[in-house]
């Protein structure tokens, strides 16, 4: 993977070239902005910086870790590369309390 600094990931942090560090890879994230289930706005947020934790609470799936695969550009310089599994919030927490503030709100 090509190694790519945090300096270079930091210019990437606007609609027209967004780029996320997750689990210490870096991911080229404009084709698929509207397609995340989220919303655009979400992964804008986190654009040009590392957004591992927001991921992690989520609680994303291994469809989601799957896609991403496809959108992966290069490895953050001087990260630790994280496997499927430490990319799994195993304690349901925070991720799953947002899903269920996200259901009640479409239901309401």
């Amino acid at each position: 993977l090509k190694e790519i600094t945090e300096e270079e990931l930091s210019k990437h942090n606007s609609h027209e070239a967004p780029w996320l560090a997750i689990g210490g890879r870096v991911y080229k994230i404009k084709k698929y902005m509207s397609q995340h289930p989220g919303g655009a706005e979400v992964l804008l947020e986190k654009a040009g910086s590392d957004a591992t934790e927001e991921f992690k609470q989520i609680g994303h799936g291994s469809n989601a870790r799957e896609l991403m695969k496809k959108y992966c550009i290069g490895k953050l310089q001087g990260a630790t590369l994280m496997s499927d599994e430490d990319l799994t919030n195993k304690s349901g927490g925070e991720g799953s309390k947002w899903l269920i503030f996200a259901i009640l709100a479409v239901i309401m």
